[in-house]
């Protein structure tokens, strides 16, 4: 009797998800960032006499660095994540004719300078949703961002002969804060050890006040920021 050998089937393994897994990360990406200031100037009566209201659209990076655990067999993980957000340091200024009907103000301007700061971290915890069976996760992200802005207030008044302007009384106020954020995201396994993000984030709006000897008061607000978010992450999965 002659015996016969079975071949083994060898069965090729899909490549493992890497959303949602326990391990670190990190990532680098675009930036789409749309914010802007409001300031208003307000004399000695509480009125306004002044306001400048701006907001742009700009172009950035953004590196994070996170941690995420996934509890066994659950279809769902926790993470914290740090970072910041690059993007080039904003400089505006608005020259204006201070208004005519103040006593003595026909002959004086004022420039509003108005400065934003590129460089932008962030700390945030982060929770999502894994799909498996198309190895995508859902998750939002929630913390703080610091953003720091600078305003300053540059009269403008004719010198003494009346020949050309120089400058007069200068305010500055600064608003330089942790400020809170939200965000939902969308991150997707295309190998092994990486992933791609996109992400749309919301900063909220945060009001700097500050009030001088004269009467007058500055009021500087970052307004509330909308950032767009394509992230590629490297993930080094632990306990595999």
């Amino acid at each position: 009797m002659v015996g016969s050998a079975t071949t083994p089937v060898v069965v090729e393994e899909e490549a493992a998800s890497t959303v949602g897994q326990h391990g670190f990360y990190y990532a680098l990406g675009l930036l789409l960032c749309n914010s802007g200031e409001r300031v208003e100037y307000y004399d000695i009566r509480g009125l306004r006499t002044v306001e400048s209201n701006g907001f742009g659209t700009r172009l950035g990076a953004t590196l994070a660095l996170g941690y995420q655990f996934m509890p066994q067999n659950r279809p769902y993980c926790i993470g914290l994540e740090i970072g910041s957000d690059f993007s080039p340091r904003h400089e505006e200024t608005d020259s204006h004719k201070i208004d005519p009907n103040r006593s003595g103000a026909t002959e004086k301007y004022y420039d509003l300078k108005t400065t934003r700061n590129g460089f932008r971290p962030f700390v945030a915890l982060r929770g999502g949703y894994v799909n498996y069976d198309h190895k995508f996760m859902v998750y939002m992200k929630a913390g703080m961002s610091y953003a720091d802005s600078k305003e300053t207030y540059t009269e403008l008044v004719l010198n003494s002969d009346r020949s050309a302007y120089v400058e007069g009384a200068s305010h500055t106020v600064k608003c330089s804060y942790w400020m809170p954020i939200i965000a939902l995201g969308l991150e997707k396994s295309f190998t092994n050890n990486f992933t791609l993000r996109g992400e749309a984030e919301y900063r909220f709006a945060k009001t700097k006040e500050r009030k001088y000897s004269g009467g007058d008061a500055t009021k500087l607000t970052q307004k509330g920021t909308i950032n767009v978010r394509v992230l590629f992450c490297h993930n080094i999965r632990l306990g595999q």
